[in-house]
């Protein structure tokens, strides 16, 4: 994990978060947090493939464009791994496809 990650899941972990490092792969370390969160009897909230994950990703695009004033000519979105951003952007292809002002 890089460096800058770790920093910042601290800061806004505020002393609440432990970061527990296992394995070299993705793989690894998901089955551990699986592991763990079952031992402890905690919820695992999964990163990217869970529906209620992707409805509420979706729905942003959606709230953005309900605030805003003026049509949108640009759209910045940070990503990491990607797969966010997919559902980010199908929302807005649904209001490009349904909206009468653009």
């Amino acid at each position: 994990m890089p460096p800058q990650k770790i920093r910042q899941v601290q800061m806004f972990g505020n002393g609440f978060v432990e970061i527990i490092w296992v394995g070299v792969s993705y793989d690894e370390a998901f089955h551990a947090a699986i592991c763990n969160c079952r031992l402890d009897n905690m919820l695992f909230i999964y990163p990217f493939d869970d529906l209620k994950m992707m409805e509420g990703l979706g729905t942003i695009g959606l709230d953005i464009f309900e605030e805003m004033q003026v049509l949108i000519d640009f759209i910045f979105v940070p990503t990491g791994g990607g797969f966010n951003v997919l559902f980010f952007l199908a929302s807005f292809g649904y209001v490009f496809h349904f909206s009468p002002l653009i």
